[in-house]
C-alpha cells in the first residue's frame, strides 16, 4: 500500500513464496518485481543491493532478515514486533514502525527519496550495528539468560 501510493517513485522487490498466497494483493503484484524463493545466498545479495529493506510483520519473534540486511548494509523499516526494537536505533541505523501502517513506511520512503544520502548514512550504521550484534553475542546473551532462569527455577526449589 505504501509503495502505491508514492506512484512509481520507488521499486518493490518482494523475495518469498508467501507474497503469491495473499488473494487481496493478486492483481497488483504484476506491477512489482517478485523473486520468489531464493537460496540464502542470493537473499544476502539481493539485499545488498536494496536501499532499503521493509518487514512490516505482524509477529516475528527475532527476525533474522533484520540483522542480514543490517549485515549487508541496507537499513531496514521494522515493526516493533519484530527484533527491530532490540537492534534498530529509530532514525539513526533503520526506522521503528507501528505495525500495518502504510502511512509510516510511505512517510519514510518519502523523505529517503528526498534525501537519498540517508540511505548511505544509515546503512553505514547499520553495518556497525550488525557487526557488534554478532551470532557470538547472541548465543553468550541467551546462554545467561537461560542460567538465570535455571537459577531461579533451583533456588525456588531449594525453598520448597
Amino acid at each position: 500500500d505504501a509503495v502505491d501510493k508514492l506512484n512509481g517513485s520507488v521499486e518493490l522487490y518482494l523475495i518469498g513464496s508467501g507474497v503469491l498466497l495473499d488473494k487481496k494483493y493478486k492483481n497488483r503484484l504484476s506491477k512489482y518485481h517478485i523473486l520468489g524463493t531464493m537460496a540464502h545466498d542470493d537473499v544476502l545479495k539481493e539485499m545488498a543491493k536494496s536501499d532499503i529493506l521493509v518487514l512490516p510483520t505482524l509477529s516475528d519473534g527475532f527476525g533474522m532478515v533484520v540483522t542480514e540486511a543490517m549485515s549487508t548494509g541496507t537499513p531496514v523499516i521494522a515493526s516493533g514486533n519484530s527484533c527491530g526494537s532490540d537492534i534498530i536505533i529509530n532514525e539513526r541505523n533503520g526506522w521503528l514502525i507501528p505495525i500495518q501502517s502504510d502511512e509510516a513506511i510511505c512517510k519514510i520512503l518519502n523523505k529517503v527519496t528526498q534525501d537519498l544520502s540517508i540511505i548511505q548514512k544509515y546503512g553505514n550504521a547499520a553495518l556497525r550495528t550488525a557487526k557488534i550484534n554478532s551470532w557470538i553475542k547472541y548465543e553468550d546473551h541467551i546462554v545467561r539468560k537461560l542460567t538465570d532462569c535455571i537459577n531461579l527455577i533451583r533456588n525456588d526449589i531449594s525453598k520448597v
